[in-house]
């Protein structure tokens, strides 16, 4: 009887793969949009198989500056992998794809995914959409711009069976574009229960400001500039930023994650990139994510679901 209920169960489970830019465990976008949540989705009844464009050696030059051949190699490391992960996405109940399938060229491989899919899902940021019209000199490698289709996305948004927003605005803006107008805003989310809120508050202790991002979000922090400047000369505070970027704020009291130590406030100190990369994310209720995503999956798991939209 036992061996009965445990074939039906294998028999119920569901695949599903996940496309996504970076390895797993490294960037704050993925960690604080889905990669948490694959212990509930497995729970739940999903197979969960990862795909990353990215293996590590890429991760840790992809950002820096110079690393040509291997970037260059990494990249044709990655298309490999993509390439042969084309072969198998008809075998899954559903893909569920983060920012693009590939990261240069055209949308061939993305054409290709949704035609072959199942159920495709496609989760994107705020910066990606917006970020299509961005000046080049907002990207740590101004090239990679030139040859990055703008397509991919659109594409993407327009297409795919269900589109994940991060914020309302940009589930407004997918609502318009996608065919089956199936988009749902889920905002970001840290673990709370790892995560615990701390105030060592005091008088008597300099006021520290603290900003976490990354390029893409960077122009959002020049946007603060003439005000913290401006807050500099009236009362005194540390400005802490976070991110995988130099940052310099002349006449503030600058530091950076692994920074080191500065000189006093009001000198002009650089904030250093950290060696681990944070991101953004919003406190929000873990669990109420993770059914959101789960009610997502199950929706396009079916064909009914799928024409509901």
């Amino acid at each position: 009887m036992t061996s009965k209920n445990d074939a039906r169960r294998t028999a119920a489970r569901r695949r599903i793969l996940v496309l996504c830019p970076y390895p797993l465990g490294v960037a704050a976008g993925q960690r604080l949009k889905f990669e948490q949540y694959y212990d509930d989705w497995q729970t739940s009844g999903w197979d969960v198989d990862l795909a990353p464009f990215m293996d590590l050696p890429l991760w840790n030059v992809a950002f820096e500056r110079g690393h040509v051949w291997a970037k260059i190699a990494g990249t044709l490391r990655g298309y490999a992998r993509r390439f042969r992960d084309v072969f198998r996405v008809r075998h899954y109940d559903a893909v569920y794809c983060f920012m693009y399938v590939t990261p240069l060229g055209s949308s061939l491989f993305e054409r290709v995914v949704r035609k072959l899919s199942k159920r495709l899902i496609y989760d994107l940021e705020d910066n990606a959409h917006v970020g299509l019209n961005r000046r080049a000199s907002h990207h740590p490698n101004p090239a990679l711009r030139l040859i990055r289709g703008a397509g991919k996305i659109s594409f993407m948004i327009r297409t795919a069976d269900h589109v994940i927003t991060s914020s309302p605005f940009l589930n407004a803006a997918c609502e318009k574009i996608n065919e089956r107008g199936a988009c749902t805003y889920i905002s970001s989310s840290v673990d709370t229960q790892r995560f615990v809120p701390r105030n060592p508050y005091a008088n008597d202790r300099t006021v520290v400001i603290g900003w976490t991002g990354t390029f893409s979000s960077r122009p959002y922090l020049d946007l603060l500039r003439p005000i913290f400047q401006e807050l500099a000369k009236r009362r005194g505070f540390r400005l802490r930023v976070i991110g995988n970027f130099d940052y310099e704020l002349p006449g503030v009291d600058l530091r950076g994650r692994n920074a080191g130590r500065s000189a006093s406030s009001g000198q002009h100190h650089r904030s250093r990139r950290p060696a681990h990369r944070d991101g953004p994310g919003a406190v929000a209720d873990r669990p109420r994510r993770s059914q959101d995503q789960l009610r997502i999956l199950r929706r396009r798991a079916t064909p009914a679901g799928r024409r509901a939209g």
